[in-house]
Order: structure tokens, then C-alpha cells, then sequence
């Protein structure tokens, strides 16, 4: 699921439940759409690591919807402390 403020969601004619793709330069996904009014209007929030068991053996769907794969190989580092941009990306979605 990704959750996105229904102002937003609104503006981009995507309805609770809708299949989603999220997209960066990297690559895209698919998810349902989640509407949260909790959520500021331009963010999105994306659950990770998720795949799809009744796929089966050995990649169980992972591919379609992991929000891991929006990152891509590239290496995202903030130049002051190391670490990896592994928490927020730009991103664009539509139906």
C-alpha cells in the first residue's frame, strides 16, 4: 500500500483501493492506494519489502511492488554523514 493525502489523491483521479504506479528515475511499482489525511499533501508513504505469496516460489511477485526497487544500484550518499538516502526519494504517481 501507499498512502497518500486525499487532496492529492483527488487531484490525480485516484480513489481509495486504486492500483497506483510510483515511479522514479530509477524504476517503477504498483501498489493500492491508501487515502490518509494524516499525511502532508506532497509526500507519499510506501510500505517496503512487500511481495506476493500465493506467486510462488522463487520470487513470489517481488518484482511489481517492492518499493526497494525505486532506489535502483546508484548509491544515494549524503556527502556530510555517509549514510544512504534510504527513507525519501522524489517520486511521481498516477493511475
Amino acid at each position: 500500500m501507499v498512502e497518500i493525502h486525499p487532496e492529492t489523491a483527488r487531484s490525480l483521479g485516484i480513489r481509495e483501493g486504486d492500483w497506483v504506479w510510483i515511479e522514479t528515475s530509477e524504476n517503477r511499482i504498483r501498489m493500492r492506494a491508501k487515502l490518509f489525511d494524516g499525511i502532508a499533501p506532497d509526500v507519499v508513504s510506501a510500505q517496503h519489502a512487500w511481495w506476493f505469496p500465493e506467486e510462488g516460489p522463487p520470487e513470489y511477485g517481488w518484482k511489481r511492488s517492492n518499493v526497494n526497487l525505486l532506489l535502483g544500484d546508484r548509491a544515494w550518499v549524503d556527502p556530510e554523514t555517509g549514510s544512504e538516502c534510504l527513507r525519501s526519494s522524489l517520486c511521481k504517481v498516477y493511475k
